[in-house]
């Protein structure tokens, strides 16, 4: 594959190619000219002499005379330039970087930059009219952007929380109905009016998981142990006793039985909120399957992971691809609203981790494993 070229090797190509040009074109000038001059010279010396020696002799010893100035004229003009085109493409290349460092450093700041950053770019003092240009009509952008998406996640966020109330009193005023004496057609019917309501009730918390997983931002990075974490997220869904019989945590103890912390960095908030939204999923997906929830640190200690594992159907490698996707479900047999794994991945992408799909996990016949890594701290 051919490497592209840098701004600064073309424009340090094109400099030395025209100076070269340049150079090479001026020197066969004064080369014709001097030749000129020592042709003129030559033949007034022959005028002078030409009746005191022998015309051919002095003829013969003109030219090669000639000819030996011409060649000396020469190598003084084309090897002292040779020997210093080396070290004039060095220092144009030195300046040509100096000049485009702004460059650089505004690619910097846009490399740097994830999906979620719209901040304004900063534009040092030392930027050239142009590049100051670029950067206040980039910002001017970014702040079109930001403000476009501010309406969108407001808008996300605003219909969820106002779905809240009615369906709060949708759910109670056919719980109290469900309790008169009704016909069994009327029963089935609000049974199945409250499942689309509960359905609806957790469509809306996504809703307010996701607005708040891209509004933010900025998330806290701070020092958190992972197992911990783990911990008290597992402990939220044994409180349910049919939870509890099938959901298994697996942390690292030391010799003498005692919990093993594992420092990362990482916002505790929505890390949680992540990693409850795998455990729901694995739940829901598994078909009653036994789901496991293991933290451990990488071999080589830079990075620290915790791993939702099920003993479920499993995916193939096409569904593990568009799984992360929104509104893609697991199956097809199962209600689901597609934004389950979206939100985590946004979260996970946002605090600079990892998400990975393994299907089965290593050690399973058959399941799923998706995986959250972090830097460790």
């Amino acid at each position: 594959m051919k490497t592209p070229n840098t701004l600064t090797s073309r424009i340090t190509k094109h400099l030395m190619f025209w100076v070269g040009l340049v150079w090479a074109i001026s020197a066969i000038g004064v080369a014709v000219y001097v030749k000129f001059e020592i042709d003129e010279a030559f033949d007034q010396a022959l005028l002078d002499n030409a009746l005191q020696l022998d015309a051919g002799a002095q003829l013969a010893a003109s030219m090669a005379h000639r000819i030996d100035a011409f060649w000396e004229t020469m190598r003084w003009l084309f090897l002292p330039m040779l020997g210093f085109l080396p070290l004039l493409a060095f220092i144009v290349q030195r300046i040509v970087r100096r000049e485009l460092k702004p460059v650089k450093q505004l690619t910097d700041q846009l490399a740097e930059r994830g999906a979620q950053n719209l901040t304004i770019l900063c534009g040092n003092e030392g930027f050239p009219t142009e590049l100051i240009t670029i950067v206040e009509s980039t910002n001017r952008l970014l702040e079109r952007m930001g403000s476009a998406l501010d309406v969108e996640r407001s808008l996300a966020a605003n219909a969820a929380h106002e779905l809240r109330t009615p369906i709060a009193t949708a759910r109670l005023r056919i719980d109290n109905a469900m309790q008169h004496d009704l016909p069994d057609g009327a029963k089935a019917e609000l049974v199945a009016a409250m499942a689309g309501l509960v359905q609806l009730t957790r469509r809306a918390e996504k809703l307010l998981q996701l607005s708040r997983a891209e509004g933010s931002q900025s998330l806290n990075s701070e020092r958190m142990d992972l197992a911990h974490l783990a911990g008290l997220v597992v402990q939220e869904f044994w409180a349910n006793a049919g939870v509890q019989r099938r959901l298994r945590l697996d942390t690292p103890y030391a010799d003498d039985a005692s919990a093993v912390s594992i420092w990362v960095m990482g916002d505790m908030d929505t890390l949680a909120l992540a990693l409850r939204n795998l455990i729901e999923n694995a739940l829901r997906y598994s078909a009653d399957a036994d789901v496991m929830v293991r933290v451990r640190l990488a071999e080589d200690g830079v990075t620290a992971g915790v791993a939702v594992m099920d003993e479920g159907q499993g995916l193939s490698s096409d569904q593990i691809t568009k799984l992360a996707n929104r509104h893609v479900r697991q199956s097809a047999n199962q209600t689901g609203f597609g934004l389950g794994l979206s939100i985590v991945k946004t979260i996970v992408e946002r605090q600079k981790g990892r998400l990975t799909f393994t299907s089965p996990p290593m050690g399973f016949a058959q399941g799923l494993e998706v995986r959250i890594e972090l830097r460790t701290a």
